[in-house]
């Protein structure tokens, strides 16, 4: 048994000194056991010379070191080789929820409605009334009316707009305004040349209840027509399109491509 293990021992030590030592890439062992470089000879058991340095290394003395651009591309050859192997995120798409059956339903209630008109219109001739009753008198009114009426004018459009979103209209206060800006066009009513100036104020005073009766009217009529097209307008954009482009070559239309698109 003594023997088998003397024989395995001496048989190792010969591999180890037939295969010569292990060198880096790019050296050459040589025959006393010692890795040069190509072009370098050996002096007391080291390597003396000029070295013939390979592809991406310089000489530095007697070894050859990694140039700067080759270690750069290397890095970068090891990181797109890490990236490529790391697990890649899982891509999810953000869809916004389509409209439910209550904003479809809310958006068709905006549609232009005459029973709410009628109510617009009846809570404008109120706050008109009520106006007129807290400015004015059966004795004297100040600025003959037209306080009552700039009064009105302001706050009309507001009772119209809010008692049109509470039956479910989507006009817009500024459209109340602009409706309510149409009824002052009475006072633009020039008179005939020869009026006397008594005849001027009857005739503004008049001109003012014109437009003091169609205020409320003319702010609800006009609320009404824009929440219409708001209403239009939103289901337009949610409502299924259908597009088609024709395809056209040089001998005339050959057919067409149709796409069905919808809004979410």
């Amino acid at each position: 048994m003594r023997s088998v293990v003397v024989l395995l021992v001496i048989a190792l030590a010969a591999r180890e000194a037939f295969a010569g030592p292990s060198c880096r890439a790019g050296q050459l062992p040589t025959t006393i056991g010692v890795c040069c470089w190509p072009g370098q000879s050996t002096v007391g058991g080291a390597c003396v010379g000029a070295p013939q340095c390979p592809t991406g290394m310089l000489a530095a003395g007697d070894q050859c070191v990694v140039t700067p651009a080759h270690a750069a591309a290397a890095a970068a050859v090891a990181r797109d080789a890490a990236a490529s192997s790391a697990p890649q995120p899982a891509l999810v798409a953000a869809v916004a929820p389509a409209p439910g059956p209550e904003e479809a339903e809310r958006m068709q209630r905006a549609r232009f409605s005459g029973k709410r008109f009628l109510a617009e219109s009846g809570v404008g001739v109120a706050v008109g009334l009520l106006t007129s009753l807290l400015l004015c008198n059966e004795s004297a009114c100040p600025g003959h009316g037209f306080t009552a009426f700039f009064v009105d004018l302001a706050a009309t459009p507001i009772a119209v707009w809010g008692i049109g979103g509470a039956m479910g209209g989507k006009g817009s206060l500024l459209d109340a305004y602009v409706g309510a800006s149409a009824a002052v066009a009475p006072l633009g009513i020039e008179g005939p040349r020869d009026e006397t100036p008594a005849e001027t104020i009857s005739r503004i005073e008049l001109e003012v209840e014109v437009s003091a009766v169609a205020l409320p009217f003319c702010a609800a009529i006009v609320y009404e027509f824009s929440s219409h097209f708001a209403s239009k307008r939103w289901f337009d954009e949610h409502a299924p399109r259908l597009t088609v482009r024709p395809l056209v070559h040089h001998d005339g239309m050959a057919g067409g491509i149709g796409a069905l698109s919808l809004r979410f």
